[in-house]
């Protein structure tokens, strides 16, 4: 798990007066505890502390000639107020500045930070910190001195001014241009050297001392992953006349510079590196990009400073490093030479947006690579060698072929056969085998990734890698096309919780392998995965790109019965067949066999709701108050199927939206408590369709405190949940389409290993894709997508799926899996488990 500790400063606060403080703390980007206010004391003394040992480590810095050729290039504006600082002069105010900063923080009104962070990270827990504030005086301070975060977290703490969307996913292949401007006065072999050893060779692209012009076509007309600029920045201190200079006469304003970096945001830049001699300067200067990652010397720094600091950055984030990881590992190298460069490791900073998920370093053809630009990187070499030819003309357009697994066709979009990764975690590096495996794929070396994505499943047991190798393997023993069935399944990858998607992929998974290991079957399943971003725009995307696909039978998705509800007209118009193991709105059964291209394994809510229903009647709750998703199908149709079933047994005397401020919906659910008795409630949400359903389903429970009945949805079942504890948990009641049996649980565990555990939507998924398979076999002829239509829309369709027997009565299932569950807190930690009766 990933968590973000965010400390956002308002900005109408200031040094004389004071400052709002409020901690945030998400994990996986959902807000994961209420946010906790606080506030920052006066303290004018600090700004003019920092102010204080700015100018003796410049002034320090502009004459000791101990770093070779170079000294510290003071901006003009300091320049004139240094007078001759030594070292220990240096090192005198720079502790006078850390014990008042530390001093000023203890005694600020931080209390109930400190026990929320307290509460919610552990020291073992892969956490990044973010100071958000658009105060450029507490943006000057080093926040990784805070005694808090360094004595408990040996936290690196990156800056931010504010929120802005995440940009999109990662480019296909890694391209890195190399600019080298100006090397007047300064060491740039080094640099060169350095970047050379870290990273590949053919990767790189040098500029040497462009014109102004060549400099601005190539960055505004190619895309570049990653971009070194190398040499000089200067800006004013009134945040004017910022520029780089590119040679000896010509420069890049900031206006001409902020345009080239805005087209390279657009064109995927994920990071920017600012370690120039003004680095801080430059960055605000540039701060309307929304560059998603930035870093920066907060000083003016050594040649051999910045140097050290390259070679250990590359090193670590090479080899897997996080951004945060790689930096704090590079900070603490600089310690080694603070003897004879004082306060090195206070100059790397971080700016990010702290919306984007950690960021990590993805080798040559990895599926999700670095974008990153790093300016002034100290100083870089003179060079000797010639400068790539670049051409920067049209490529050739290719006719699409309509085929499912056609990479030229999936390129640009959220669909793999196994060419790209679209499952790697969000918190952690990728596997180096299943990586190394996927580009095998993606070069049509299919013998070789069947080697290496063997591997990585004996490594780890991935569903993404498993769906990958039986790939791989139908290539590699080359069956013939009319011998493939290639069957998409669409989840919600990047905006939804992990294992909403990994449960689905592992059941589909799971029976891919089953299959294509029959030695009785004839024919091999092709799974197709799918990104459909739980986002209605482009689950509509991904639908109208599958259809025209001719080789495709059948779809298995969508995960969510709202996005269900918004695509599966495209799916009917095109004669193809949607199979979904989770999308349960009664809005999508259908009444006509013939028209009818839906169908699902899962229960629809009208069956679902009923065992809820009855159970608070028989438990004579009097009082029931409604949590739902406003507006969004499942949440909608659970509860007007719920409301139907207690037939006026039950008054309704709350009905809130899980859409609104979590603030209300607490103070909502402390009313219910005060004012009624004998009263439940019921929590209903969505599939993460809405931004903070996730976030205040928990802030219910929780506020609750296990006082009052909660009653909820399948859609409440989850980690998060459980992870509340035994009091929270105490007086909870779950209704489930299905609840694994024992011989699910064995089945289950003895493929995907014994610390595993089944969900109904891994379940579900394995037999939605039961029932496609089904509906092809069957087919007397060569199967059609027609075929497949009439085969499930049979009144005597029947097939045996893990959950049992699937009949279905025109769209819907007809047998009755649904089961009540209770969290069971007995050990150390919860579960779920059958309702004890």
């Amino acid at each position: 798990m990933s968590k973000r500790v965010i400390f956002r400063i308002d900005n109408d606060g200031n040094f004389e007066q004071g400052f709002t403080i409020t901690l945030t703390i998400k994990e996986n980007g959902e807000v994961c505890v209420p946010e906790v206010k606080g506030r920052l004391k006066p303290a004018p003394e600090i700004i003019e502390l920092y102010n204080q040992w700015q100018e003796a480590y410049c002034s320090w810095g502009q004459n000791y000639r101990g770093w070779r050729r170079r000294k510290i290039d003071v901006p003009p504006e300091i320049e004139r107020n240094c007078a001759g600082y030594s070292e220990d002069d240096v090192n005198k105010y720079a502790r006078k500045f850390e014990a008042a900063l530390n001093e000023w923080l203890d005694r600020s009104q931080l209390q109930e930070l400190r026990e929320e962070l307290a509460r919610t990270i552990d020291k073992k827990d892969s956490a990044s910190f973010i100071v958000q504030t658009n105060c450029e005086e507490l943006q000057k301070l080093p926040w990784e001195l805070w005694s808090l975060l360094q004595d408990n977290y040996d936290a690196e703490v990156a800056l931010s001014r504010r929120s802005v969307p995440k940009k999109g996913t990662w480019k296909s292949s890694v391209k890195i241009l190399v600019i080298l401007g100006s090397d007047k006065n300064i060491d740039i072999e080094t640099d060169w050297n350095i970047i050379r050893k870290r990273l590949p060779q053919d990767e790189l692209v040098p500029l040497k001392q462009p014109s102004k012009n060549d400099a601005i076509a190539i960055l505004k007309e190619r895309h570049w992953d990653i971009i070194f600029f190398a040499g000089h920045s200067s800006s004013q201190l009134d945040g004017n006349n910022a520029k780089i200079w590119l040679n000896d006469q010509e420069d890049l304003s900031q206006e001409e510079l902020k345009d080239c970096l805005e087209t390279a945001v657009k064109n995927g830049l994920k990071l920017a590196i600012f370690n120039s001699c003004d680095g801080l300067g430059l960055a605000r200067h540039l701060k309307t990009l929304e560059i998603p990652h930035s870093i920066v010397m907060r000083e003016p720094v050594h040649d051999q400073v910045a140097q050290k600091f390259l070679d250990n950055f590359l090193k670590s984030f090479t080899r897997g490093a996080s951004l945060h990881e790689a930096v704090s590992k590079a900070r603490n190298e600089l310690k080694e030479i603070e003897k004879s460069s004082p306060n090195a490791s206070w100059l790397p900073v971080i700016f990010q947006n702290p919306e984007e998920p950690p960021l990590f370093y993805r080798r040559k053809n990895y599926n999700q690579l670095l974008k990153l630009v790093l300016c002034g990187m100290g100083a870089l070499a003179k060079l000797s060698v010639g400068i790539a030819t670049l051409t920067l003309g049209a490529f050739a357009i290719f006719p699409p072929s309509q085929k499912a697994c056609d990479v030229q066709l999936n390129k640009n979009l959220p669909l793999s056969c196994g060419e790209k990764a679209l499952m790697n975690p969000k918190d952690r590096p990728p596997q180096l085998k299943k990586e190394e495996g996927i580009n095998a794929i993606a070069q049509k070396q299919y013998s070789k990734a069947v080697e290496l994505l063997t591997a990585a499943w004996q490594e780890k047991k991935d569903p993404e890698t498993l769906i990958y190798l039986n790939n791989a393997k139908i290539l590699a023993d080359n069956i013939p096309e009319n011998k493939i069935y290639t069957i998409p399944v669409v989840v919600p990858i990047s905006n939804a919780p992990d294992f909403q998607s990994k449960d689905i992929v592992k059941g589909i998974a799971w029976l891919q392998d089953r299959v294509n290991k029959n030695p009785d079957n004839q024919w091999k399943i092709r799974v197709m995965i799918a990104d459909d971003g739980n986002h209605i725009a482009q689950a509509q995307t991904i639908a109208k790109e599958l259809v025209k696909r001719s080789d495709i039978l059948v779809v298995i998705g969508h995960y969510s019965s709202h996005l269900t509800t918004n695509v599966k007209n495209i799916y009917q118009a095109n004669k193809l067949v949607l199979v979904s193991g989770s999308a349960a709105s009664q809005e999508l059964s259908d009444t006509a066999h013939v028209n009818n291209f839906f169908f699902r394994s899962t229960l629809n809510t009208q069956m679902v709701s009923k065992p809820l229903a009855d159970y608070l009647s028989e438990k004579n709750y009097q009082n029931i108050a409604i949590f739902y998703t406003k507006g969004q199908a499942y949440s909608e149709s659970f509860k007007k199927e719920f409301k139907t079933h207690l037939n006026q047994r039950v008054k309704i005397v709350g009905d809130f939206d899980l859409g609104e401020d979590t603030f209300k919906l607490r103070s909502n659910v402390a009313r219910m408590k005060k004012e009624f008795e004998n009263v439940a409630l019921v929590l209903l949400p969505d599939a993460y369709t809405t931004s903070n359903e996730g976030e205040n389903q928990l802030a219910v429970i929780k506020e609750n405190n296990g006082e009052l009945l909660i009653a909820g949805s399948n859609t409440v079942i989850e980690d998060k949940v459980l992870a509340l504890g035994r009091q929270a948990l105490r007086k909870m009641v779950v209704a489930t389409p299905l609840y694994p049996s024992s011989s699910n649980k064995k089945e289950f565990q003895d493929f995907w290993g014994k610390t595993e555990k089944p969900t109904w939507l891994v379940i579900l998924s394995y037999d939605a894709l039961q029932m496609a398979i089904r509906a092809i076999e069957i087919q007397p002829n060569q199967p059609t997508r027609i075929g497949v239509q009439k085969a499930l829309a049979d009144k005597g369709f029947e097939v045996e799926g893990l959950s049992g027997k699937i009949t279905l009565n025109v769209s819907d299932r007809q047998e009755n899996t649904t089961a009540l569950i209770e969290p069971d807190c007995s050990a150390e930690h919860c579960v779920w488990r059958p309702i004890q009766k």
